[in-house]
């Protein structure tokens, strides 16, 4: 026979079969059978996730994510650290190097160096559960192999050309990229951003578009280079910034995501042109 319970208000003795109190009317709570406690693991023990109920929260494994292009508690996003770093390239002396210009680089190279290694700083951006950090081997192949072949096609150009020492800084980043894992990891994150965000792939585009044709209009003013483009010959270059602005617009209506593969297609083309900008670039 059960033995007898008692009453958790008043204390009289309950048998087994009642299910309220006949003296309170106190009910009789069930109680609901669990697992065992687990001890709390001592530190630097090694901790099997499998073994760990969900609800043990003090001894749930978390491991920290970091990036260079996702948004952190003390960081900006894809976008906000390249609009901080056209500002900081834009306070750079672009044009002819004379004298006055080497000693504003002596003050201003320090300080850009400063900034930019503050910009693209890893950041914590959460545990590896809520961040879904993954990189897959054959992507990452796909994009040293096209940074390489970028990369050396500039160098290339710089040679053809016989460019200064400038002329071969647009292709540093492209072989970086070829040659450093965790540089090719940062793109892939970076690209996969741009696709989160499109919106920001539609400004950079349009504002690389900008570029292209005021680097190209001073290099055919120069006389150093020509317009190849029959397109442009034939409508102008307002109509070819118009007509990539609708396309650009129709695309981010459409399918938002592809917006991405057109901007690194001008990031390369700007590349291009600075690679002729530079290069011609001598002190006088």
């Amino acid at each position: 026979m059960t033995a007898p319970r008692l009453c958790r208000k008043c204390g009289a003795r309950l048998w087994p079969d009642v299910m309220w109190c006949t003296q309170c009317y106190e009910p009789v709570r069930q109680l609901t059978p669990r697992e065992r406690q687990l001890p709390t693991p001592p530190d630097l023990q090694p901790v099997d996730p499998a073994t760990i109920r969900r609800d043990h929260a003090f001894v749930r494994p978390h491991r920290q994510v970091y990036s260079r292009v996702r948004s952190g508690p003390t960081t900006l996003g894809l976008w906000g650290r390249v609009t901080s770093t056209a500002i900081v390239l834009f306070f750079l002396p672009w044009g002819p190097f004379t004298f006055v210009t080497v000693l504003y680089l002596v003050a201003d190279i320090p300080i850009a160096a400063t900034l930019l290694a503050t910009i693209w700083r890893r950041d914590v951006i959460g545990p590896i559960e809520t961040s879904a950090v993954a990189h897959v081997v054959s992507t990452l192949a796909t994009i040293r192999a096209c940074a390489s072949a970028v990369g050396i096609a500039l160098v290339g150009v710089a040679l053809v050309a016989g460019a200064g020492p400038l002329g071969y800084v647009p292709s540093a980043p492209f072989l970086l990229v070829a040659v450093w894992p965790g540089a090719a990891e940062g793109f892939d994150e970076g690209i996969e951003e741009a696709k989160a965000r499109p919106l920001g792939a539609l400004v950079l585009l349009n504002g690389l578009n900008v570029l292209d044709a005021i680097l190209s209009d001073a290099a055919i003013g120069a006389g150093t280079a020509s317009e190849l483009n029959p397109f442009v010959l034939a409508v102008g270059t307002p109509v070819k910034l118009a007509l990539v602005a609708a396309c650009s617009a129709l695309l981010y209506w459409k399918r938002p995501q592809a917006l991405v593969w057109p901007s690194i297609a001008f990031v390369v083309l700007a590349a291009y042109h600075l690679t002729g900008l530079l290069g011609g670039l001598s002190l006088a």
